[in-house]
């Protein structure tokens, strides 16, 4: 079996000796190819890697990187001559950032399937600023992924240990979390361990211990009759949203007084006075678009009718 990447055997180390063996440049970027396996390029709905290319001539900013036909090359905005060495810096705030929320994600759609077995994996997107998933195959509870929201915060608290081995994709059973197509795509597949709770084929960086994730948060979903789509952050940008909106809370209790536990009901209550409101000004629009009204003289009958004092 070849060796297996740095950036899944040791995903903390930052820095490499390469060699440049090719440079090009495109409509929008340069693009630069090395010899060296040793950086993730975006893929299985994970961004890749970010980082700079550090050598005697100058020192250049990899903005991306991705695959071109097969080829592993970084997105610069200059680019470096062919055989050239040169050390490769990797941008390990992105890359931790990006490891914590694939993580995350294993743990949440673990979690999910846990309360709907019928639940698969649809689309995702992972990077350094956030992470989306999607799962498809039920429609799912908001109470419920407000309940694995919870679970894998538990997990992070725990400090599980993320472990990886490789096996033959044959040998795949129902235990390991797999994309249908995994193994018509490769006879060897890398699987990502969270202790007892999960396990899962994926190709991604991960933290080495649950606990490096910080905190977990949903920060959207949208529900459809078979899939809900989430949106997520970790860490410090989990913990940064959670102070403004509570903070926000807080401050707006001072004026308008009610306890924090209150804070759904008060927005429930706020949606209703503003569809009535909106009920209100759409009547008055409705009057006013109409004109004064006039009463025709056989609306009335007879005079004496409306006017009893003249009987």
């Amino acid at each position: 079996m070849t060796s297996l990447p740095p950036y899944w055997v040791d995903p903390l180390k930052d820095q490499f000796t390469v060699t440049i063996a090719n440079s090009r440049f495109t409509e929008e970027h340069f693009e630069i190819a090395i010899e060296e396996d040793v950086v993730k390029a975006a893929g299985g709905g994970q961004a890749g890697d970010r980082g700079i290319l550090r050598s005697d001539q100058e020192e250049v900013v990899v903005q991306d990187t991705m695959q071109r036909d097969g080829v592993v090359v970084m997105l610069t905005e200059k680019g470096l001559t062919e055989g050239l060495k040169a050390t490769l810096v990797i941008d390990m705030d992105w890359r931790r950032s990006i490891m914590r929320n694939h993580t995350a994600e294993h743990l949440f759609a673990a979690a999910l399937k846990e309360r709907y077995p019928s639940l698969k994996p649809g689309a995702m997107w992972i990077d350094g600023n956030h992470g989306t998933v999607e799962m498809v195959g039920a429609k799912v509870d908001p109470q419920e992924l407000f309940s694995a929201e919870k679970a894998v915060q538990n997990a992070i608290l725990r400090d599980i240990p993320v472990t990886t081995e490789t096996m033959k994709a044959s040998e795949l059973d129902k235990s390991i979390r797999a994309r249908e197509s995994v193994e018509a795509k490769h006879e060897i597949v890398r699987i990502v361990r969270i202790g007892d709770s999960d396990a899962a084929a994926c190709s991604g960086t991960h933290v080495l211990r649950t606990g490096e994730i910080g905190v977990f948060k949903i920060i959207d979903y949208k529900r459809e009759e078979e899939s809900v789509n989430i949106e997520f952050l970790t860490g410090n940008g989990a913990v940064t949203v959670l102070y403004d909106l509570f903070n926000a809370a807080l401050e707006r209790r001072r004026s308008h007084p009610f306890e924090l536990e209150q804070l759904g009901a008060v927005l429930d209550k706020g949606k209703q006075v503003t569809s009535e409101l909106a009920k209100v000004m759409e009547k008055m629009e409705h009057l006013l678009d109409r004109g004064p009204t006039v009463r025709t003289s056989a609306e009335f009958h007879s005079g004496t009718n409306f006017f009893p004092a003249l009987k």
